[in-house]
């Protein structure tokens, strides 16, 4: 059930009935107004570590994945691996629950904490099954970060979080250039689930109101549909097949294998496949580069995990180092990323978690290359 790496074994230098609906221009910029994103760079130690107290030798720091499945594990556990070979003092612990349900994850982290960590690095992917432990983990006295979604009212020292904000924001602004003269598109969301999802759906919302010729043809809420999100995708383009892209702000319809979503395609002159509609959404874990690659995907939105695990463990040794105004949120910042720019992200992706392509692609024979996206 549960997968240990020591990390430090080597210390190398809608429609309008079923849908929330779109909202009057004026309660999105209320909305866009509420949830302000502060962004900072993680990739490198934000200051000096002179100050405090010193991080005894063999200090212990343990970071916990959602789950062995989730697309930006690997990402996030080399980032945090990195941060502990360029540390001396410092012992990491990575493990991940083989199952995402609270169960699976309570496990993990007693198996952890018997350990003695000094501090757990804590993925949160779903406040709700993620809050009993990460209160747990604070009663035993273990300092305790959390990344991805926030936890209140669970004595967390600190949080990393991804501007998903701002890039829902970035994903509005760019629809036109991404629709490569594509007229339409439809959108699928998950307003009102909880903070997140609200933020992500005005920013969107009000960049592409404001500044995007595309016309919007339905609207989908994702919250409690029967048969998941990829459902509510097929429904859509049951209704309007020719849509020119669909903008989804979760990733989890084209994240699954089995039952895998995939859009029709159709074989141009010259036995060039090209795809009649194309998909935009956020999230840029490696499982999507071939679906961008292929120009099914139009583009993807999202950070370098590795960047996520680094700020999680720094932010762990500042905490265990009492480093006077040390900073307690970290914010990474989030990638456009299209056909025309997938290469260069991957190989930055893989630098940042300290892996190669071969790592994060195992069934991919070569690398990502840049391309010209699909008309």
């Amino acid at each position: 059930m549960v997968a240990n790496t020591p990390a430090s074994a080597s210390k190398s230098p809608v429609t309008s009935a079923t849908a929330c609906r779109w909202l009057p221009r004026a309660a999105l910029l209320v909305l866009y107004v509420l949830y302000p994103t502060v962004f900072t760079g993680c990739s490198r130690p934000s200051g000096p570590l002179a100050s405090g107290s010193p991080l005894p030798p063999g200090a212990l720091v343990a970071v916990i994945g959602a789950s062995e499945s989730d697309p930006a594990w690997p990402g996030i556990r080399g980032g945090a691996k990195r941060y502990d070979e360029q540390s001396p003092n410092l012992e990491c612990l990575l493990a991940a629950p083989d199952r995402d349900d609270p169960e699976s994850l309570r496990a993990v982290v007693n198996d952890v904490s018997a350990k003695h960590p000094l501090a757990i690095c804590l993925c949160v992917a779903d406040p709700e099954k993620a809050r009993p432990v990460a209160r747990e983990i604070v009663t035993r006295g273990l300092l305790l970060v959390t990344i991805g979604k926030p936890l209140d009212a669970v004595g967390a020292y600190g949080s990393v979080e991804i501007g998903w904000p701002e890039a829902a924001e970035t994903l509005g602004r760019s629809l036109d250039a991404i629709a490569h003269g594509r007229r339409s598109y439809v959108l699928l969301h998950e307003n009102g689930n909880d903070a997140l999802a609200s933020q992500c759906y005005a920013r969107f919302s009000v960049a592409a109101q404001r500044d995007s010729m595309l016309k919007l043809l339905t609207v989908r809420h994702a919250a409690g549909a029967p048969g998941g999100q990829q459902h509510l995708v097929r429904e859509m383009l049951g209704v309007f097949p020719h849509a020119g892209l669909i903008v989804t702000l979760s990733p989890e319809p084209w994240l699954a294998v089995q039952p895998r979503l995939e859009l029709p395609r159709r074989t141009q002159p010259g036995e060039t496949v090209a795809y009649e509609n194309r998909f935009v959404t956020l999230g840029a874990a490696p499982r999507l580069w071939p679906r961008l690659k292929s120009g099914e995907a139009a583009a993807l939105a999202g950070p370098l995990d590795g960047e996520v695990g680094y700020a999680a463990v720094e932010l762990a040794v500042r905490g265990l180092m009492h480093i006077p105004s040390a900073m307690t949120r970290r914010v990474i910042s989030c990638e456009l990323v299209t056909p025309e720019t997938l290469g260069d992200f991957a190989q930055r992706y893989a630098a940042a978690a300290g892996l190669t392509l071969a790592d994060l692609m195992p069934f991919e024979s070569h690398t990502p290359a840049s391309q010209p996206g699909g008309g």
